[in-house]
């Protein structure tokens, strides 16, 4: 897939996760239709922390889970893959995204991984994760590269709780 519509397809995704952010969703309960909000990004962020320290572990070791949860997920829905694609934000999700890029390689799979540069720093466990996928040999590739053509599996790391405007097209 070429730069210009994979990016259309990323600003695609970006809005459609700013409007699933930014309204409510609508679920059933009891076969009775009802509305409920999604968790603002705070909120989310003092989940994440709560249950970290319900488990005894840190935070980057919560981003190491759920980076594993999602590279399973993955690897069993594309079991023939041997091309991961990941695309690295600046955040946490980011950082999940190097988690995946990170066991992927272990397992053998070949990544290509792209990061969005910021002149801002990583939080703490994003740069933690992004550490480790670097001492592991991985490859950090600007985001502007001509992306291979035999890519199987896409993972988006790009855009989390910290979205809080609307998607731009540069």
């Amino acid at each position: 897939m070429r730069r210009g519509k994979l990016h259309e397809f990323v600003i695609q995704k970006m809005t459609i996760v700013r409007e699933v952010v930014h309204h409510a969703v609508r679920v059933f309960v009891n076969n009775t239709e009802r509305f409920e909000l999604l968790l603002e990004a705070d909120d989310l962020r003092r989940a994440e922390k709560e249950a970290a320290d319900s488990l005894g572990i840190t935070l980057y070791e919560l981003m190491q889970r759920a980076g594993e949860a999602a590279f399973n997920v993955a690897r069993e829905a594309y079991p023939c893959s041997s091309h991961w694609l990941i695309l690295c934000g600046h955040g946490n999700n980011g950082g999940d995204g190097y988690v995946v890029a990170r066991l992927a390689v272990a397992t053998g799979l070949r990544v290509t991984l792209l990061a969005l540069e910021s002149d801002k720093p990583l939080p703490d466990e994003a740069r933690m994760a992004r550490e480790a996928w670097l001492n592991a040999g991985g490859v950090i590739h600007a985001a502007d590269i001509v992306w291979p053509d035999e890519i199987d599996v896409i993972i988006d790391g790009l855009l989390g709780t910290g979205l809080r405007s609307a998607p731009r097209q540069d």
